[in-house]
């Protein structure tokens, strides 16, 4: 086929291949659109897409994947981003949905109102239908048979109702994973060294798992252990935290560069992580709001490193909780604990307060050198005082405690 001069140079000029160029016009032309008029669209629609930021690069992957975007005009254009918007989407969601999936462009107003719908009709909340397109907005172009398909596949795999609808929530790309692949990535969990108890859960807590190959996985497991981890370090990391089978090595190093800018030691980071693989996903704000949080209760810097490098936990307490425990062991004169020996801290704040005030009637005040019936096994504390914990907790109430010493709290 002989391409128009001036819409080949045109083409050329905005950034196409050659291969490219043909691609569009070939799939334009079979449409019986008329060269001049590609030419006067393309102008047009690549200077209006080009204004709402969209780098040329980018256009160009949009225009190979879907060349009857060039079929349209820009009101055409400005009407599917007109009716997202209708549907709740900001600007900014709109075109996050049209780079990823230049087809949303071409489709009829009624198929995109339909499709969230069709979501909500399967049990999804509007919101959450608003959210998995702007995840996956290839579902606009699902039929409504095939997404009920989907669910059917995903609690095939041995996952309840209530885990398939949270699952395709939190993933919705996992709508594009065939039966066959998901059962195939289970199998790859497996053969890297987890149960299939465990490849199981991992998958339900990060679905994206399931379009995974037996090829990314090696290479992820490879990446880590050069990090410094061993084959069973890699796998207790990736099984407690499976967000990070989507981190690249690059991420993980950066965080690993993080914590150290903040003042833990490289050779204590292995350790950390191990313990709280989560630290790989929080960002360096939540780490450092925590590092500040505990500098309040005047513990010093290095202090505060050390307490979070033996318990690197405390990074996943809500603030109230980190709170209320660090006070009031300050008030009853333990502030050594918390420094010296932070996984006391896992401890509840109301059985730490009822067993303190249980053992003070048994004049047995714990003290920052003999403390430790107050952190005791319950299994222990019980045979010993033959009273649990329940019992405790009822007849002294941190509720009553704190609302008396501070005050009603919103």
């Amino acid at each position: 086929m002989t391409i128009n001069e001036d819409l080949y140079t045109y083409l050329t000029s905005f950034g196409f291949t050659k291969e490219e160029i043909t691609k569009v016009v070939e799939t334009l032309v079979n449409q019986n659109s008329l060269q001049e008029t590609i030419l006067k669209h393309a102008k047009e629609n690549n200077a209006y897409l080009e204004s709402l930021g969209i780098e040329r690069p980018t256009i160009i992957k949009m225009i190979v994947f879907s060349p009857n975007i060039y079929g349209l005009t820009v009101m055409n254009l400005q009407d599917k981003i007109k009716t997202l918007q209708e549907l709740g989407y900001t600007l900014e969601n709109c075109l996050t949905i049209i780079t990823s999936y230049s087809e949303t462009l071409c489709l009829a107003k009624q198929s995109l109102i339909n499709k969230v719908d069709t979501l909500v009709e399967l049990n999804y909340s509007r919101k959450d239908a608003l959210k998995m397109l702007l995840g996956n907005a290839n579902i606009f172009n699902y039929s409504p048979e095939m997404l009920k398909s989907r669910q059917k596949d995903i609690m095939k795999l041995g996952y309840s109702k209530d885990d398939m609808m949270r699952m395709t929530r939190t993933i919705s790309k996992i709508f594009s994973y065939s039966y066959d692949k998901m059962q195939t990535s289970l199998t790859n969990l497996e053969s890297i060294g987890y149960t299939k108890d465990q490849a199981h859960k991992i998958a339900k807590l990060n679905p994206s798992v399931l379009g995974h190959t037996k090829e990314s996985l090696d290479n992820k497991i490879k990446d880590i252990i050069n990090l410094g981890y061993t084959k069973k370090q890699t796998l207790k990391l990736l099984y407690k935290s499976p967000a990070i089978f989507g981190y690249s090595i690059n991420t993980l190093k950066d965080k690993l560069t993080e914590l150290v800018n903040l003042g833990f030691k490289q050779t204590e980071l292995y350790k950390m992580t191990i313990l709280h693989p989560a630290l790989y996903t929080y960002k360096k704000t939540r780490l450092q709001k925590r590092i500040n949080e505990l500098k309040d209760f005047d513990i010093s810097h290095d202090e505060v490193i050390n307490i979070l490098t033996i318990f690197p936990g405390i990074f996943g307490f809500s603030k109230e909780n980190i709170s209320d425990k660090i006070t009031y062991l300050i008030n009853i004169g333990l502030k050594d604990v918390i420094i010296n020996d932070p996984k006391q801290l896992m401890q509840s704040v109301a059985v730490t307060y009822a067993r303190y005030e249980f053992l003070k009637s048994q004049n047995l005040t714990p003290t920052k050198d003999d403390y430790y019936l107050l952190f005791s096994d319950e299994k222990y504390f019980q045979k010993r005082f033959k009273i649990t914990k329940g019992e405790l907790v009822k007849q002294y109430d941190y509720n009553n405690y704190k609302e008396q010493k501070y005050g009603k709290t919103n």
